[in-house]
Formats: structure tokens, C-alpha cells, sequence
């Protein structure tokens, strides 16, 4: 009974104890009689001969633990005074506190910047790069890139070279037949029977077009590129010069020629394969005999196949200067009279053209050109040397990327044509004899949306004997791929 009894007074006891743990730190309303309804539910009822105001007792923990007590009034969650507090969140902006340094310490760290955001329009990307610090590596993009790949004047590289070559001349002999008297001759010579009729016709030299007729710097660049091409020429009077030393009745030879082609790019644009097909048309004005009467005569047809590969050697990639190889090979496809002219000899070979091709830019201005050697594979023709320049210059640019015209560039060409052998032009016993010509090309480029070039140009001989007394011409390039862009094609590796 007495075991019983202290069992019975010890979880009185132990009642008000657990009721301060289990009690929520704002106690609740007070109900309509003005009293808690927490503490009218669970405040024990008072034991006879306990004394309420006595402090609690310590309650013994788990073997092991000694606890410390809890002061009256300290919640479960409260921080024991001897605990130290954690450290704070530094507020945004703030520099945070380093352990072990002094507040003059952490006023010298100077604050972290935030990382700038990009605009939404990343056709601002350069303006507002330039507003940066000039520490900040965004800032680079705002820089002024005028010798590199960022501005149109990287457009300049992508102009071909006009040319100048004209039909090659060629020696022929036409036959005309004499005149005939108006009376007859009364004692006419007898014939012999059985003979064969006399040939009265006679037999005079002419200098006319030839098929061979390709060049590496007519609409050509140094530069592999993306595109597809037309060219038109018109030749006035060619070969008069010759015609005249030579007193040949054969004159105003008019040539027209065509050229259709295409060039596609390969490994990251550092090659090119090129394809091009002329027509070609003669007009003529000759004596048909020795009484004076003259006829004209006019006949088109296909060219030969050319074939032609370059290859960029080396390449300055802050400029776009270059420097690059190739070859060209002109089969025998074609007629062998220039046009298709039935009056004409003919003469087919196999023609093969390496060359050297080369951009130097600074800024505005740059230079282009080509050094080949057009080699026949028959050693009746001539084999001839070909040195080309070019220079032009940038005078307008339109910085509106969605304007017709956005470019205008006039450029200035020497061209100098040498035969190394086959020289003696007014032999008339070596029919492919050529003489030195200089020629000089002036021409206006336009640049159209960026992604086409029109050229108008004109060519002048200035030695003599002249090929012929001017030839007019009109180019059309519309680039594709990655040669449509304005800037440079990335050529990697130079």
C-alpha cells in the first residue's frame, strides 16, 4: 500500500512538469468565462498538503546525460546564454564578413560587381560592349575592328579582278578569187583534154580570232568563294591593227563572248572548284573577191570547258591579306574555229594555266592580282606569261544591311601579256606568233544586299600592235553559302 501511495503521488507531481513542455509559447484566448482553456483542462487538481509556490524540482534524465536545468520562463527553443550566436546573412550588395579579420580589414575588399547582362537585341552587342570597363572581357566586343571581319569594308576580298584578254590572234590564209573582165578575150587559151581546171583563186594572210581564250584574272579572285557568275564582252575591231600591216582585206572583226560559271568552296573555304563555259559570237566584214564586193558574216557557238581549283597557302587573319595556288585545265570541248566560223582553220589542244594569286589589304584601300604561265600541250602554240594587278578603293558604304545598294568600289588594273616563244608576229610563216600587249582596265563595282556584285568596265590597249581598239564588259557574281555573309569567310589555318 505504501509503494502504491508513492507512485500515486509522484505522477502528481510530475503533471505541472510536463505541461510546461507541452504548452505553445502564446497561449490561447481566454474563452467566455474570461479564463484559459488550456489551463482549465490540464491544471491538476491541488493535492492536500502540497505547497503550489514551491519551485519545481530537477527532473532526472536518461543515464548518462546531465542536463542542464531550464530557468523559469525559458522556452524549449530559446539559445543558452553561454552558446555562441550564429552569424548573420549579409544583406545583397554587402561585403561578408571574413572570420579573423578586423572591420578595417573588410572595409578594404572592395565589393563584387554583378555580371552584365547581354542585351536583348544582339544587334547592340557592339555599342554596348564599348560602354564597359575596359577590364571586363565583354568590352573586346565593342572594339573597332576596321582592318578585320566585323565591317563591311571586309567586302573588298570579295571582288574579282575585271581582266582584259581578247581572242588570240591566229594567221590564216583566205582564198579570193580574181576579177572578172567585162569582155571576153577573143583568143581564149586552148585546153588541153583531160586536164583538170586551173585554180585562179589566190590566197592572201588575215590575222583572225582563235579558240584559246582563257584567262585566270577574268572575274577571278584570289579568294575561294561561294558563287555563281555571269560575264559579258564585247570586242571592238579585233586584230585591225595586224590586218592593216598586213594588207589583208579581211577586217572589223566584232567578238562577243559569255561565260557562264560556278565556284564552290571546300574544307572550311580554304579550296575552291571552279567550272566555267563561254559563247562565243564573230561578226566580220570581208572582200568575198578582188572586184571589191564586200559580205558580212556572223556564227555562235560553245567554248571550251575550263576547269580551274585554287587553295589558300596563307592568310593574315587581322587583315585578310592571302596569298593562294591553283590550276587550270581547258580541254579541247569545243569547235576548233573560234565561234564556230566555217571560213576559218582549225586548231585544237589541250591547254594547262598554274597560277599565284594575292591580296594585300590595308583599311579602304587593298591590291589583288595573279602570276600564271599558260602552258599548250602542242608546241605549235604559244606558251604565254600572264602578270595581273589590280587596286581599289572603298568610297561608299552603306551601314544599313537592309539597303539595295550598299557598297560602291571603282578599281584600276594593269594587265601585261608576254609570249615566250612564238614571237615573230609578222612572220606569216608561224601562224600562232603573238606580240607583248599592256592593257589597262578601269571598273566600278556595286555591291547589292550584301550578297551580289555588279561590275561595268572598260578595256584600253596601250601598245602596239592593240588586240583590238577597246573592249566594253559587264560582270554579275552572286555569292551563296558562306560567301553571302558581308564579313570575310573564317578561313582557318593561313
Amino acid at each position: 500500500m505504501e509503494a502504491r501511495r508513492a507512485i500515486l503521488i509522484a505522477c502528481v507531481l510530475l503533471a505541472p512538469a510536463a505541461n510546461a513542455f507541452a504548452q505553445p509559447p502564446n497561449p490561447p484566448a481566454p474563452n467566455a468565462a474570461g479564463n484559459s482553456g488550456a489551463a482549465s483542462t490540464l491544471a491538476p487538481a491541488p493535492v492536500p498538503g502540497s505547497n503550489a509556490a514551491s519551485p519545481l524540482p530537477s527532473v532526472p534524465g536518461p543515464p548518462g546525460r546531465n542536463p542542464t536545468p531550464r530557468p523559469p520562463g525559458a522556452s524549449a527553443t530559446s539559445t543558452p546564454a553561454n552558446r555562441p550566436a550564429s552569424p548573420a546573412t549579409p544583406a545583397p550588395g554587402s561585403t561578408p564578413a571574413v572570420p579573423g579579420r578586423t572591420p578595417a580589414d573588410r572595409a578594404a575588399v572592395p565589393p563584387i560587381a554583378p555580371t552584365p547582362t547581354p542585351p536583348a537585341d544582339f544587334a547592340n552587342v557592339g555599342a554596348a560592349a564599348a560602354n564597359l570597363p575596359a577590364d571586363n572581357p565583354l568590352a573586346d566586343l565593342g572594339a573597332d575592328r576596321s582592318g578585320g571581319y566585323g565591317s563591311l569594308s571586309n567586302l573588298e576580298p570579295m571582288l574579282n579582278m575585271i581582266g582584259d584578254q581578247g581572242p588570240s590572234p591566229f594567221l590564216q590564209q583566205f582564198r579570193l578569187r580574181p576579177a572578172q573582165t567585162q569582155i571576153p578575150s577573143p583568143f581564149p587559151p586552148p585546153t588541153l583534154p583531160n586536164a583538170p581546171p586551173a585554180d585562179r583563186r589566190r590566197f592572201i594572210p588575215a590575222i583572225a580570232p582563235s579558240v584559246r581564250s582563257f584567262k585566270i584574272s577574268e572575274n577571278q579572285s584570289p579568294q575561294p568563294q561561294d558563287r555563281v557568275y555571269f560575264s559579258f564582252n564585247y570586242y571592238a575591231n579585233v586584230n585591225g591593227d595586224l590586218n592593216r600591216r598586213l594588207n589583208s582585206p579581211v577586217d572589223q572583226f566584232r567578238a562577243y563572248r559569255e561565260i557562264f560559271g560556278f565556284e564552290k568552296t571546300f574544307n572550311e573555304g580554304l579550296g575552291s572548284i571552279c567550272v566555267r563555259l563561254p559563247l562565243y559570237t564573230l561578226s566580220a566584214d570581208f572582200a568575198a573577191n578582188a572586184n571589191g564586193r564586200r559580205q558580212a558574216s556572223t556564227s555562235t557557238a560553245l567554248g571550251d570547258l575550263t576547269i580551274c581549283g585554287k587553295y589558300t597557302l596563307a592568310l593574315d587573319p587581322e587583315t585578310g591579306s592571302l596569298l593562294s595556288a591553283g590550276l587550270a585545265v581547258t580541254p579541247p570541248t569545243g569547235p576548233g574555229t573560234f565561234a564556230g566560223v566555217p571560213y576559218l582553220s582549225g586548231f585544237r589542244t589541250t591547254a594547262i594555266q598554274p597560277f599565284l594569286g594575292y591580296i594585300w589589304r590595308r583599311g579602304k584601300f587593298f591590291l589583288h592580282g595573279f602570276t600564271a604561265i599558260d602552258v599548250p600541250c602542242s608546241s605549235r602554240d604559244a606558251t604565254l606569261l600572264y602578270n595581273d594587278l589590280g587596286a581599289g578603293y572603298e568610297v561608299f558604304r552603306n551601314a544599313d544591311a537592309s539597303a539595295f545598294l550598299t557598297a560602291v568600289i571603282p578599281t584600276f588594273e594593269v594587265h601585261v601579256n608576254n609570249p615566250l616563244n612564238h614571237r615573230d608576229y609578222l612572220s606569216v610563216n608561224d601562224p600562232f606568233a603573238i606580240p607583248d600587249v599592256v592593257n589597262l582596265t578601269s571598273g566600278l563595282n556595286l555591291l547589292v544586299r550584301q550578297s551580289s556584285t555588279l561590275t561595268f568596265g572598260i578595256v584600253t590597249p596601250v601598245t602596239g600592235p592593240r588586240p583590238f581598239d577597246y573592249e566594253a564588259l559587264l560582270l554579275l557574281n552572286i555569292r551563296f553559302g558562306r560567301s553571302r555573309s558581308a564579313q570575310i569567310p573564317p578561313l582557318l589555318g593561313g
